[in-house]
């Protein structure tokens, strides 16, 4: 039997890019077949769908009495029946601008209150043992790589074994970052989770610190003392912990 040349053969590529089709063969006759395609429908069970409208709030740019302009929404007065629209206002300006502010009439600030920062978190105050606040610490810093994590552990772990009296794990900028304070000896420790990095030492007011940014804190050079992440590490370490 002679070898049929290549070009004379019918090839089949399948494009996984197109939209799928759904083939099936037809007797034809005479015992020949036929590849066909056609559409099916396919019922099947589902609870009722009900379409709920999306809410419509206006907006406008007005002027205060200071000539502050301001873009405000309709007159809402929270009640049991309007919850889910207030809630939808405040957090379509969320959205939108980053900030939402309640007003009176004559459009002024009903609620005043100062602004906190909040770049970290802090875990369950006092003095905790790491297999209490271990799984907390490592949970909330999600280590870079499986092979970093025995090694970062270490390290977070020989820190809290001096008892701080308090833990913090970083938020936004700080994702990452874990602070140990000692507050009687006015030391804390900022420890990042990521290998070839280093460990600060801080001897500033915790107050100020938790309110000042990651790059005010590490470019400021308000550390007191700085350990990189080297073999010799917790020899260095234990130098500045109480």
């Amino acid at each position: 039997m002679n070898p049929v040349p290549w070009l004379q053969m019918t090839n089949m590529i399948s494009y996984q890019g197109l939209v799928r089709t759904f083939p099936r063969k037809q007797w034809i006759g005479g015992g020949a077949t036929q590849e066909v395609t056609d559409t099916r429908e396919i019922e099947y069970k589902r609870y009722k769908r009900i379409l709920t409208p999306p809410p419509s709030i206006e907006l406008k740019i007005v002027e205060n009495l200071q000539g502050e302009k301001l873009i405000i929404s309709p007159k809402l007065t929270l009640t049991a029946n309007n919850k889910e629209l207030v809630a939808h206002c405040i957090n379509l300006f969320l959205e939108l601008f980053g900030l939402c502010e309640t007003v009176d009439d004559q459009l002024n600030t009903i609620v005043k209150s100062k602004s906190i920062k909040l770049n970290w978190s802090l875990l369950p105050q006092g003095q905790q043992p790491w297999s209490t606040i271990g799984s907390k610490i490592l949970s909330a810093i999600k280590i870079r790589g499986k092979g970093n994590t025995a090694v970062v552990e270490g390290r977070l772990e020989l820190i809290n074994s001096k008892k701080p009296d308090f833990v913090a794990v970083g938020q936004a900028g700080f994702q990452g970052y874990v602070i140990f304070g000692f507050t009687s000896q006015n030391i804390y420790v900022l420890e990042s989770s990521q290998c070839n990095n280093a460990t600060y030492i801080l001897n500033n007011n915790w107050q100020q610190l938790s309110q000042l940014t990651k790059a005010e804190i590490l470019d400021g050079n308000l550390h007191h003392a700085r350990v990189i992440h080297r073999v010799n590490w917790a020899a260095e370490i234990l130098k500045h912990l109480p």
